[in-house]
């Protein structure tokens, strides 16, 4: 149980709040010392660290949990409860999730923005909200933001992590190859996850400029308003969507569904012929998966659902991407030219999570992923778990209710600890 330190018996104690640990004693006489000489950096958060192992670090955080900072050879002596790896949808509701019970959380992001891969996605509306859970992104990496008990490193990959005393020692670096050390009871890997690489395949990706992948389309609809070619910029009037790219591919070994694919470029389609009812589009499928009934609905004739997969593309005039395919009724071979063409790529294991796990349990001893095995955030490490596209293809919904169940099941195991 943690114990009040009074604000009033020093001045430097004013951003004291509680303390859990076995040496609350030791730590509050150190930190009633050193808090008066150095209530100037206390009261002005964010500056310089003192670089000299073993001095205090003049950044001092509030909360719950009081977090004395020592630094030895660029490890912190003592952290926060919990980190969280990847600032996507799943680690930012991990991190949410674990700040509403009260527990402090260090959220780690390589990039420089919160949100990941759905961080980049464009809302899909047309008349009416599609569910498709793009704006749940920005809401969330504000609140995260605004969390006392949330530190969020973002610009920072982690380089390492191991186990350590009962619990976890991370390594992150920023750009400029700076180090951060920090100490953890539990660690979450919501390392999300990397989008198949469609260079070098028949369908064009890479050759020619009008044929694009799904993650593409949503930042031109997020930037644009509309589908544009990236040939000329001008509104795509014939567009192909091919789902599939990437996944359900035995060549490839990649069997598993990605799960958003069909959903989500069936809301972009829809968004396409909102903006201008009058384009033509040929959505290509193996069958469609995890569509909610009113979007699998084809009631607009300019929304032609076909069952088959181009086999080959080619360049025709004015930068038009001609496409063949089998007729799934006749068996004939047919050939149309489009404007633009949209290949719906797989998700993809992330080769961050590779890394981290291989770390912490060894090379050889690799859980499987995106497999049948990944249906439980819990690993064979006590304290270690994974959430969302981490451990699996999710959406984003699916994403962020994994992640508050890693956080309850790393809540319990803080708990069974104490």
């Amino acid at each position: 149980m943690g114990r009040e330190i009074s604000r009033k018996s020093n001045p430097g104690c004013q951003n004291l709040a509680l303390y859990s640990g076995k040496n609350f004693r030791k730590a509050a006489k150190t930190f009633c010392l050193l808090a008066s000489k150095f209530k100037q950096a206390i009261d002005r958060p964010g500056t310089k660290r003192d670089k000299n192992p073993g001095r205090i670090q003049d950044k001092f955080e509030t909360g719950p949990v009081l977090r004395l900072i020592f630094w030895q050879d660029k490890k912190m002596a003592f952290g926060n409860e919990a980190v969280v790896i990847g600032g996507g949808a799943a680690g930012l509701n991990a991190a949410l999730t674990l700040a509403d019970m009260g527990i402090g959380v260090c959220l780690l992001e390589k990039e420089e923005l919160l949100g990941g891969h759905a961080g980049r996605y464009a809302c899909k509306a047309t008349d009416a909200c599609v569910s498709c859970g793009a704006c749940s992104i920005s809401r969330m990496a504000q609140k995260v933001t605004q969390e006392k008990l949330i530190r969020v490193l973002v610009g920072h990959r982690a380089v390492e992590a191991k186990q350590d005393n009962g619990g976890f020692a991370i390594r992150a670096e920023d750009a400029k190859g700076r180090e951060e050390g920090l100490l953890a009871k539990s660690l979450i890997l919501a390392s999300g996850f990397t989008p198949f690489d469609p260079s070098g395949m028949a369908l064009g990706y890479g050759r020619f400029a009008n044929v694009i992948t799904n993650y593409e389309l949503e930042i031109i609809l997020r930037r644009e308003n509309n589908i544009l070619r990236p040939s000329n910029n001008e509104p795509a009037q014939s567009i192909a969507f091919i789902q599939c790219i990437g996944s359900r591919d035995a060549k490839l070994g990649h069997l598993w569904c990605s799960q958003v694919c069909c959903p989500s470029s069936l809301r972009m389609a829809r968004l396409g012929l909102a903006k201008n009812p009058q384009r033509k589009i040929n959505f290509f499928h193996i069958d469609l998966q995890n569509c909610p009934k009113q979007i699998k609905q084809a009631d607009d004739k300019n929304l032609n659902l076909i069952r088959a997969i181009p086999a080959d593309a080619r360049l025709g005039g004015e930068g038009k991407i001609v496409l063949a395919w089998m007729d799934p009724n006749s068996g004939l071979l047919q050939e149309e030219a489009f404007d633009l063409v949209v290949l719906s790529v797989g998700i993809t294991p992330s080769q961050e999570t590779r890394f981290l796990l291989s770390g912490l349990m060894g090379a050889d001893n690799l859980p499987e992923i995106f497999g049948a095995a990944s249906g439980s955030v819990h690993t064979a490490i006590p304290g270690l778990f994974m959430a969302g596209c981490a451990r699996g293809p999710m959406s984003i919904a699916d994403s962020i209710a994994d992640a508050a169940l890693a956080a309850w099941e790393a809540k319990k195991f803080m708990e069974s600890k104490k």
